[in-house]
């Protein structure tokens, strides 16, 4: 008998359009509470003109029913040009997986704010501490969007109790 049940979040496609500067994009996720974890792909590629300031809305579903239509969540992201320049990622996540205290190795980054979302987008924690108590989340997998002076770095934690 399982002791404890993982989500199993996975991608499973997306769609968008482009009118004007407005970027809008579908992404569909398959939500199942599972005793395995998978990864997730987000691999989107759009082809857009390097001239040209974005918009990005994003809009999220679960395919919990069968079909793609249990919303999520949505999110608009202005972009500029500039913002497409990379951002070393030299920050590291200890221990991951953990089993409920985490701490953050920045490097030379600055970190403003520490913000814990789950997969359905909804924000459950937020700090700018480096180290990080999530003992009070339930077992899954987790994003950790770190927001630094340069911009934003996502890693995926696992928190396994």
């Amino acid at each position: 008998m399982p002791t404890s049940w993982s989500t199993v979040v996975v991608y499973v496609g997306y769609s968008y359009t482009i009118a004007g500067n407005q970027i809008n994009i579908s992404i569909c996720y398959d939500v199942t509470p599972l005793l395995l974890e998978t990864e997730l792909n987000n691999d989107l590629f759009i082809e857009t003109s390097d001239t040209i300031e974005y918009t990005i809305n994003l809009i999220a579903y679960s395919k919990e029913t069968g079909i793609c239509d249990t919303f999520l969540f949505e999110t608009s992201i202005p972009l500029s040009v500039g913002d497409f320049t990379e951002i070393p990622d030299n920050i590291t996540v200890f221990p991951n997986p953990s089993s409920g205290f985490i701490q953050i190795e920045a490097g030379n980054h600055k970190i403003i704010a520490v913000k814990i979302y789950n997969f359905r987008g909804q924000l459950l924690q937020t700090s700018p501490n480096l180290e990080r108590n999530i003992s009070d989340l339930e077992s899954g997998i987790y994003i950790m969007a770190l927001e630094t002076e340069s911009g934003m770095i996502s890693k995926k934690i696992v928190l396994q109790k």
